[in-house]
């Protein structure tokens, strides 16, 4: 497209679609900081002394090893089944270090 194809009209619209961009993201930078946040400070106030019992360990596992299997899984496709070898050897020089 050369310059005599180029419509100024198009800049006008490029212009309306970075302001909309900017106003996006600024929304939901400010969001996030004003309300969404205190409520997650608030919400881990309330629910770290009222659900600590049996079955917040076990959420609290299940999280832990989802997060764990994602970051993990990399060097299971890649070691398949061998990749357990090195958990199986870091469990093991764990007890050895605590004992």
């Amino acid at each position: 497209m050369n310059r005599d194809q180029y419509s100024h009209k198009e800049d006008k619209y490029v212009w309306e679609n970075i302001l909309i961009l900017a106003g996006i993201v600024l929304g939901t930078i400010l969001l996030a900081y004003f309300i969404v946040i205190p409520n997650l400070f608030t919400f881990i106030n309330w629910f770290v002394p009222n659900f600590w019992s049996i079955f917040g360990y076990i959420i609290i596992l299940w999280i832990a090893y989802k997060i764990l299997s994602f970051i993990w899984f990399p060097v299971y496709s890649i070691l398949g089944k061998w990749s357990y070898l090195i958990l199986l050897a870091t469990l093991i020089y764990i007890f050895m270090q605590i004992a």
